[in-house]
């Protein structure tokens, strides 16, 4: 979290460039929240624990949506955007390639409410940096959004490991709202919500005592305000100006997504040790390894999933894949170790999230 206090505009793009320039990524994206949540950046849907209550309750939406023609989309991943801007409840992060729309929500609530609500507590705006874009419009992607929607035993869409695989989707249907926000989206693949990783973002605190100046800027200097941001309020008309982006050409088969985590893994190792052989005082470089233990945790208890899916669902391509899989994930565990500070490897027991005997 950035400590500069933000007080106006000029401050926060200061802010935004000294963090863009430490990214070496084709795609920045941003995100605004105009409260701070001990878990931020997480889809509605998974806020109030609706999929723990009914496992298929998005697609009993999605074809509610469908019959009284909320939306005319065959596709659920289009019904899913329809209904992320109608007000329901789902599983894809709204993100904006524009840094002062994300101002924009970080300042002001949704439009139901006075925009001065939270105007005593601070809010916040995540940096993104991505490698890969997908298209909503190509099969596979509509295909794995299906698969997710319809719970159907498929290894890639009911395994915990693949959570940690967000998806970062790129849109280009007409959509007013969107256009006007510049909108795109982040995919979470599992009934619960896996936090992004921590390399993946950096956030910039706004105070509350500035919110009101920061909205009035950005009304006057750059013509951001409610009518302009939800434009089906006010019955405006945007205009849709191509763009030319770079889609991902990466399949969503279990060799690929296997290496997509592998190299998340490898940068969320990358990260704490970064972090922890920068941090001076031994209470900072404790708390980093707690956080960090939590994050191995997760990976193995995804791995131990699978390992007991596969027992379920034999099939040899994939299980000799996996298992080449598991012998990198101890490989960069013990190599993380190894290249810590040996004072620092007393911070954590390393072995306690390897994998044994599969």
């Amino acid at each position: 979290m950035a400590e500069k206090k933000i007080q106006n505009v000029s401050d926060f793009i200061r802010e935004v460039s000294e963090i863009i320039k430490e990214y070496d990524s084709d795609i920045i994206v941003y995100r605004g929240e105009d409260q701070v949540h001990d878990e931020p950046c997480i889809p509605s849907i998974f806020r109030d624990g609706v999929l723990r209550k009914s496992k298929l309750y998005e697609k009993q939406l999605f074809d509610s949506m469908r019959q009284n023609e909320v939306t005319n989309s065959a596709s659920y991943l289009y019904n899913a955007i329809d209904a992320q801007h109608g007000e329901f409840k789902s599983r894809l992060l709204d993100v904006t390639y524009n840094c002062l729309v994300a101002l924009y929500f970080a300042v002001t609530p949704y439009y139901h409410h006075p925009e001065d609500k939270h105007d005593d507590e601070p809010g916040q705006v995540f940096v993104f940096h991505l490698d890969h874009a997908f298209s909503p419009s190509s099969e596979e992607t509509k295909d794995c959004f299906k698969n997710i929607i319809e719970k159907k035993n498929d290894i890639i869409s009911s395994n915990l490991l693949f959570s940690k695989n967000h998806k970062f989707i790129d849109h280009c249907k007409i959509n007013n709202r969107i256009v006007a926000q510049q909108g795109a989206f982040i995919l979470f693949q599992g009934d619960d919500a896996d936090s992004l990783p921590a390399y993946m973002f950096q956030g910039i605190e706004i105070p509350g005592s500035s919110k009101k100046n920061l909205r009035d800027e950005l009304n006057v200097l750059f013509g951001i305000n409610t009518g302009t941001i939800y434009p089906e309020i006010v019955n405006l008309v945007s205009e849709l100006t191509k763009k030319c982006k770079k889609m991902s050409t990466i399949s969503f088969n279990v060799v690929d997504e296997l290496d997509s985590i592998s190299k998340q893994l490898e940068m969320e190792l990358n990260y704490y040790y970064d972090a922890c052989v920068d941090a001076v005082i031994i209470e900072k470089k404790i708390e980093i390894m707690r956080v960090a233990e939590k994050v191995f945790l997760s990976y193995l208890r995804g791995i131990l999933d699978m390992d007991e899916y596969l027992d379920k669902h034999p099939d040899k391509e994939v299980i000799k894949v996996f298992r080449e899989f598991t012998k990198k994930y101890n490989m960069l565990l013990d190599d993380f170790n190894k290249c810590l500070p040996v004072a620092d490897r007393k911070l954590i027991e390393i072995d306690n999230f390897k994998v044994e005997n599969i």
